[in-house]
């Protein structure tokens, strides 16, 4: 009588191991994806009673389905951003684009101003930023033009 083969098992508990892992991993992929299908309804009743639930309101309720990402701030982008901090002495002209990389034109009445309005630039964008060249306009008024490329 031959011994019963014990090779086999290992075989098996190796793909059941990797059977296990395997599943762990789709759910965790799967798990934020359930969460973020739910809808919540707003529903109102006849006394004006005001309800929040996870099933469609009731027939003698009037209700709407709550759409949550219209009423969440949008972040400015980074040229918004850079646009709304108003630095003393500095006048933004122009942001735009150049293949990958970006010109910001501006003007400035101090050295000071221009280098806190390079690291506004380098702040906002995370990119680097260079000033490639300055004009005398006005006394005392120049204009600097600055070339942000991804770092």
């Amino acid at each position: 009588m031959q011994p019963k083969s014990t090779q086999s098992t290992p075989n098996i508990l190796f793909i059941m191991h990797w059977i296990v892992a395997g599943l762990l991993v789709l759910f965790s992929i799967l798990r934020p994806l359930q969460a973020a299908s739910y809808e919540v309804y707003r529903c109102v009743d006849a006394r004006g009673l005001v309800e929040f639930k996870d099933l469609p309101c009731d027939e003698n309720q009037s209700g709407e389905i709550l759409d949550f990402k219209k009423h969440q701030p949008q972040k400015p982008n980074w040229q918004e951003q850079v646009k709304q901090n108003k630095i003393d002495g500095i006048e933004l002209l122009d942001i735009r684009p150049d293949g990958r990389a970006f010109i910001a034109k501006y003007t400035f009445t101090s050295n000071k101003a221009s280098n806190e309005f390079m690291r506004v630039l380098r702040q906002y964008s995370g990119m680097n930023v260079n000033l490639v060249s300055v004009a005398f306009l006005d006394e005392g008024v120049r204009q600097g033009e600055a070339k942000l490329t991804p770092q």
